[in-house]
């Protein structure tokens, strides 16, 4: 029961440090990965499957980066998801993930809809306000990768995704 507490307690504090200031703390997600082998030696569980489903998803996300899909963190973030899922279960938790980024993302979009006063969601593809920045204070911001677009913290929808996948499975 403890070991749940600290996994998801973990997990919803990078989820908020996200939601905050765009950032995933190193050390978090190294947390994360000391606690999950802590786990696993206490249980005596096969170490091959969670370093296999770590470097897997890792090595997914990584090519999601050099697309411009997602940033450096998400892929460090998706790393240690895999560690901590194992190789097993990286199917479901992936696909659990992916119906969370787009439910938020639905919502993330009609918040920015609203917060920018832009009335017909038809004409989302010409819509100059949907490329200015709404936290212009933010001091995270990586202006090289980005520009001016609108981004969407990503740890929250992998943290209601794993929640979905441990729910539902």
């Amino acid at each position: 029961m403890n070991s749940t507490i600290i996994f998801w307690s973990l997990l919803f504090l990078i989820s908020i440090s996200d939601m905050k200031e765009n950032k995933i703390p190193n050390v978090l997600l190294m947390l994360l990965v000391a606690f999950q082998l802590l786990y696993i030696h206490s249980s005596e569980i096969s170490q091959i499957n969670f370093i296999f489903g770590g470097i897997t998803m890792f090595a997914i996300s990584l090519i999601l980066f050099f697309l411009k899909v997602m940033s450096p963190g998400d892929v460090k973030l998706l790393g240690v998801v895999g560690f901590c899922v194992g190789f097993d279960n990286l199917l479901g938790t992936t696909i659990w993930i992916i119906f969370s980024s787009g439910l938020m993302g639905i919502i993330f979009m009609s918040y920015n809809f609203s917060f920018l006063g832009i009335s017909n969601p038809i004409a989302l593809i010409n819509e100059p306000k949907l490329y200015t920045r709404i936290n212009k204070n933010s001091k995270n911001v990586n202006p090289w990768r980005y520009g001016e677009k609108l981004t969407m913290p990503f740890a929250p929808s992998v943290t209601v995704g794993l929640a979905l996948f441990y729910y539902f499975n």
